[in-house]
């Protein structure tokens, strides 16, 4: 399926897909790639689908609803600008050549439409929204989380974590970015931790058999790092598999 193709499906799920596809054409490192994500799908979609803009006349969300720009203009404008976020502030260059780079990419991917719709000057314009609606700096995320909590365990070398793979974790969770139901009701910001846990606990629980899942053998070690009782990282686990399983 191409880019343009996943635009079929729901506007926000489509949208996400988006920016994962072109993170990975651009070839985007993990940090830049979950940087994009959060400020696309932790922080900018709550606000669009909220639909409280209040008629400041000058506040982002105001800029939002009048120019009703299509969330996948905004999805690529968070990856320019986790893309840019690594360069030196004085890089001019380096930042308008980004601008080139994505948005001629965007055209290639999401098909002719795209450049005809869209110029660029209206991707600088999304990506002005972007800033003035979110904290664009980057914080710790639960990709952060997940990456550090999955190298301490596997230091520690325990037999029973040898088969959770990082990158079926960080496959989980770009599930969770993708599914509306489960960001609506568990909002990934509010994950932190507690879903880093959750999502290397259920890595764990879809490769072993039914009845292996309920020891789940390094669980005092996802208690300790993530600062959450057991009982709650395990029903934040049934969550997690009761989306993914849908």
């Amino acid at each position: 399926m191409t880019v343009a193709d996943g635009l079929s499906v729901e506007p926000e799920e489509a949208a996400v897909q988006v920016l994962l596809s072109m993170s990975d054409i651009l070839a985007a490192t993990r940090q830049q790639r979950y940087h994009a994500l959060w400020m696309f799908a932790d922080k900018l979609l709550p606000t669009i689908t909220r639909g409280r803009a209040k008629q400041t006349g000058s506040s982002g969300s105001d800029m939002i609803f009048q120019n009703e720009l299509p969330l996948p203009l905004f999805a690529v404008a968070c990856l320019m600008l986790a893309l840019q976020s690594d360069l030196d502030e004085k890089a001019s260059k380096d930042s308008k050549q980004v601008l080139k780079t994505v948005y001629a990419t965007a055209c290639s991917a999401l098909g002719a439409s795209f450049g005809t719709s869209h110029s660029s000057t209206r991707l600088l314009e999304a990506a002005a929204i972007v800033r003035c609606e979110v904290k664009t700096a980057r914080q710790k995320m639960t990709s952060d989380y997940l990456l550090e909590m999955h190298r301490k365990i596997q230091e520690a070398g325990l037999a029973s974590f040898q088969d959770v793979a990082l990158d079926t974790c960080f496959s989980i969770l770009e599930l969770l970015y993708a599914s509306a139901d489960y960001r609506r009701s568990h909002p990934l910001e509010c994950g932190g931790k507690l879903l880093a846990a959750a999502i290397i606990a259920s890595t764990f629980a879809l490769r072993v058999q039914p009845a292996q899942v309920s020891s789940l053998p390094f669980l005092s070690w996802l208690s300790d790092l993530s600062k959450h009782p057991k009982d709650v990282i395990k029903a934040q686990t049934e969550q997690v598999v009761a989306c993914l399983l849908q």
